[in-house]
């Protein structure tokens, strides 16, 4: 009796009575012409081949997008705002003007401090001048009885030759002489330095207020402090604003972090420096790369975890601060690793296993898993390069099941996980 089997979507075989009725003649013209077919009870499935890629493990946490620098801009007068250049949304650089103050009362006051700065220089240099001619008359007079009073030593001298002076006369003289002298050196050094200490802190104090009144009108124009988006503006043109009133806020979304917390088991994989990377709703298929920067020394003794700060070294444009991201932190990573797809796990046992593809039935491998990356796992034990195992169709599968497959080696076409 000729048996026949159809695969998936064949009809159901004719009763083996009507195949005997054929005659022997028939039967044996057709059989050349006959292609094999999968059997009837063998199940279809999809298949993925055992390759060797680079693959890395992460930490995963969810973070908020952060901007390093959120810098209010304020108010360094007071005054009337005139002008706004920016509105919500602008990107502004560093130095760009963004705001307008009225100026006017400090044009005037710097012109009343560059007035005052003028006479108390002129005050200052005429009193110094006349000091000085004081000083030099002064000198002239301590000279002139410098003069007398060596006369009067040498004089005396004389007459104690010729017995007309005493001694204690001649000493007299010679005290006069020496204290003139002294008063000489004295005019001279006044003469050099002589000052007039309140008219030099006056002229002083003047230069200061000039300085202070030139500040004052540099900032009736407000600008940026640093690069950065204008995420607020708490002003409008004709508004009054005081001295360190907030003007607007200016975020760099340049520099961004994202601060996630892990577990206090995690804190001894993970050290500043390593790699890692975000992702965001906003861009769901792109990895933005980033950099662990900081790793707190402190575990939160209520929830059990610390917070790592994650910078991103490239953000795109698109980043906002305030999105939701999530993170993943690499901590271990491998060049050439034995991985299959996560899919190809079976998910009702205890233990890892597959369903290991081998003449054309399907054969439970138990498994060793080491580090994972996404939508891959590596194998560590029980299986080899070029085993094929399923990844569609294993729900339906027992160990030895007959098997067919519909679709071959997915994940060399796949190809590795983009990092």
């Amino acid at each position: 009796m000729v048996i026949l089997s159809g695969g998936l979507g064949c009809e159901a075989p004719a009763p083996a009575t009507r195949q005997a009725q054929v005659p022997a003649g028939t039967a044996q013209a057709q059989t050349p012409e006959a292609k094999p077919a999968p059997q009837l009870d063998a199940i279809p499935v999809r298949v993925a081949t055992v390759v060797r890629q680079p693959i890395a493990s992460y930490l995963q946490g969810t973070a908020t997008l952060e901007s390093v620098a959120q810098i209010d801009v304020l108010a360094k007068v007071a005054g009337l705002v005139l002008q706004v250049a920016v509105e919500e949304g602008d990107h502004v650089t560093q130095g760009q003007v963004v705001a307008t103050l009225d100026d006017r009362e400090a044009r005037l006051a710097l012109d009343r401090a560059r007035i005052e700065l003028a006479e108390a220089e002129l005050a200052y240099r005429s009193l110094v001048h006349l000091d000085q001619q004081e000083a030099a008359l002064e000198l002239n007079r301590m000279e002139l009885s410098e003069a007398e009073a060596e006369e009067k030593h040498r004089r005396a001298m004389t007459m104690q030759q010729r017995g007309l002076a005493s001694a204690r006369e001649v000493q007299e003289a010679k005290t006069q002489r020496d204290i003139a002298k002294v008063a000489v050196a004295q005019a001279r050094v006044r003469l050099k330095y002589k000052t007039i200490d309140d008219a030099r802190f006056r002229y002083e104090r003047a230069q200061t207020d000039r300085q202070e009144a030139e500040l004052r009108l540099q900032y009736t124009t407000v600008t940026a402090p640093v690069s950065g988006v204008v995420s607020a503006l708490m002003m409008v043109p004709g508004q009054s604003v005081r001295d360190h009133d907030a003007l607007m806020t200016l975020v760099d979304t340049q520099r961004l972090v994202a601060r996630t917390f892990l577990p206090e088991k995690f804190s001894g994989r993970l050290k500043p420096g390593q790699s890692a990377y975000v992702q965001v709703e906003a861009l769901p298929e792109q990895r933005i790369p980033a950099q662990v920067r900081l790793i707190s020394p402190v575990v939160d003794a209520q929830s059990g975890t610390f917070k790592v700060t994650v910078a991103l070294t490239q953000p795109p444009s698109e980043l906002k601060p305030g999105m939701f991201a999530t993170v993943f932190m690499t901590v271990a990573q491998q060049a050439r690793a034995l991985v299959i797809p996560k899919r190809a796990l079976t998910l009702d046992r205890a233990e890892p296993t597959v369903y290991r593809l081998q003449d054309g039935r399907a054969q439970l491998a138990a498994l060793i898993l080491g580090e994972s990356d996404g939508d891959r796992v590596e194998v560590q034990s029980g299986l080899a390069e070029g085993d094929r195992v399923v990844v569609v169709g294993h729900d339906k599968l027992l160990d030895g099941a007959l098997v067919h497959v519909v679709d071959e080696d997915l994940a060399r076409r796949e190809g590795p996980a983009t990092q």
